[in-house]
């Protein structure tokens, strides 16, 4: 439930009138009511709740455009530096998706739960006020259940797929991509009952999804397609994450991923396409023309050896967002990696600027999902987070969105606001006993861990 909090002498930066260059910065006062920013103004009085910002700067929630909460945990630092030649250079389908599925196969619902609160917590504590989340089978109603409770804003999605689990490959390099028999309209119902439960959910929405395009038939993606139309749902893809996908689509349809999607009427202003690393100038041209939105998960392409192309997405003027995608779910990290990431693709240092990741994290997720996030404006949705300055890496203080984008770290977060409710106060996160979740999750990957030595995955 939201509060009236009363934010006093804070300095507030964001954007402004949809400006992408158009930062406003000012020593001002912030009043929330009912889970909106009511009031922007010096001196303002009012008998609620209220949070000195005397020494902090207010900068709109981040909004992580594709998470995979479970993911990010299950296979954390387990692929990092190992020779993936064999495999197009990806630990996707030999440690990523092998570990999922040994997750959702082997752990009740309450351990899936507790490696999914792990996460939760994470995104909380460093900044994020947006999830739009895509998820695996049995995972998504449980994940939903908890942004509930925790009071996290998301648009959650399933990947759905025309296969029974994800596509793994073995030690000799042989990949499991075949399409399987599955009942396909039973999926997508289930899918719509979730749209349908959360619809008037002011935090949770459930959105449609999909599985990227080698798991999927044309079938399943018209069919998905036609459903999010008909519920003006988002409808959220991971497309070009690796070679093997582009590989397999060529060879099944003579087509790249996206021109399949494009084909079956899966494009649109609400498609959100995630991930994106191996992106052509056609590719760019068709998610253009159908004004859908590109999510770039820049920190998994470096650790792929890959730079996204972030920047001709700028180029070509279409909306970009950056999300954590399987890495960790700590938006500020992604952040700084973006900027750095954004130079080296040409060279250029100052291609890729701090404003660039700034609008991409805030107002472009805004834009996404058309929805009043992402600023901090009156009759926006008061998700808010306040920085604490008094750490020394912050001074000589002179420019707040280069200190915000290439100095903040999580302990420099001393509120956080979603919706008007305060999930972090004075730099503790109030929505969940750290201890407890840290000793739960530990077991149930301990189950995980060991099934997978079992098996020969790790």
């Amino acid at each position: 439930m939201s509060e009236n909090l009363l934010i006093k002498n804070v300095t507030m930066l964001t954007f402004f009138n949809d400006g992408y260059n158009a930062i406003k910065i000012q020593e001002t006062d912030i009043l929330i009511k009912n889970g909106l920013i009511a009031q922007i103004d010096k001196n303002i009085e009012d008998s609620c709740k209220t949070i000195d910002g005397t020494g902090k700067l207010a900068v709109p929630g981040l909004v992580n455009s594709r998470s995979r909460s479970l993911a990010s945990k299950v296979s954390k630092s387990i692929a990092e530096d190992v020779n993936l030649d064999k495999y197009g250079n990806s630990p996707l389908y030999t440690m990523v998706n092998p570990f999922l599925n040994i997750s959702l196969d082997i752990l009740n619902d309450e351990e899936l739960k507790s490696i999914l609160e792990i996460a939760l917590y994470e995104a909380i504590d460093s900044g994020t006020t947006t999830l739009l989340e895509q998820c695996v089978g049995r995972e998504l109603p449980l994940y939903l259940e908890l942004c509930e409770e925790y009071g996290l804003r998301t648009f959650a999605a399933p990947m759905l797929m025309s296969r029974k689990s994800l596509p793994e490959a073995d030690a000799w390099g042989n990949f499991d991509l075949c399409l399987q028999e599955v009942d396909e309209q039973g999926i997508v119902d289930w899918n719509c009952s979730l749209v349908e439960k959360y619809k008037n959910n002011e935090i949770v929405k459930a959105s449609m999804g999909l599985g990227s395009v080698d798991t999927i038939s044309e079938s399943l993606i018209a069919k998905v397609a036609k459903n999010a139309f008909e519920s003006n749902s988002i409808l959220m893809i991971p497309a070009n994450e690796t070679l093997r996908e582009r590989e397999i689509c060529q060879e099944r349809y003579g087509l790249s991923p996206i021109e399949v999607l494009h084909k079956n009427h899966a494009l649109s202003r609400k498609t959100l396409l995630g991930g994106l690393i191996y992106t052509t100038k056609e590719d760019r041209r068709i998610i253009k023309s159908m004004s859908s939105q590109a999510v770039v998960c820049q920190y998994q392409g470096m650790l792929d050896a890959v730079l996204s192309p972030f920047i001709d997405f700028l180029i070509d003027d279409i909306n970009t967002t950056i999300g954590t995608g399987r890495c960790s779910i700590n938006m500020l990290e992604q952040l700084r990696m973006s900027a750095i990431a954004g130079k080296l693709q040409f060279g250029k240092r100052y291609q890729m600027r701090a404003s660039d990741a700034f609008y991409a994290s805030t107002e472009a997720g805004g834009r996404a999902v058309d929805m009043k996030i992402g600023r901090l404006e009156e009759d926006c949705k008061a998700d808010i987070l306040l920085v604490d300055l008094s750490n020394p890496s912050f001074h000589p203080f002179a420019l707040p969105v280069r200190e915000l984008i290439y100095n903040t770290k999580t302990s420099d977060i001393s509120e956080v606001i979603i919706n008007g409710k305060l999930l972090k106060q004075g730099g503790k996160v109030l929505v969940a006993d750290k201890k407890d979740i840290v000793m739960r999750s530990e077991k149930a990957m301990e189950k995980v861990w060991q099934r997978a030595r079992d098996i020969g995955v790790l």
